[in-house]
């Protein structure tokens, strides 16, 4: 995967700001997707918009664990 993508992903968490879904790049949403599950989501004009500490903790979690790929989105 690019470093570019990556970049991009870690400079949305330098922000205050709520996080759009589509902010994040494409091979990085099921990952985020995934993680955002049980957590909560708003809906701001038909857009779902992760809430700030749940995205920073997302970004802890590639850090830390990596991202997860399905069988699916390597085949």
């Amino acid at each position: 995967m690019d470093l570019i993508i990556f970049d991009k992903v870690f400079a949305l968490g330098r922000t205050r700001a709520a996080v759009p879904f589509s902010a994040i790049p494409e091979p990085l949403q099921e990952d985020f997707r995934h993680f955002m599950v049980g957590r909560t989501i708003t809906n701001r004009n038909g857009e779902f918009i992760a809430y700030p500490a749940d995205f920073r903790a997302w970004l802890e979690k590639l850090r830390n664990v990596g991202v997860e790929f399905s069988s699916a989105a390597i085949s």
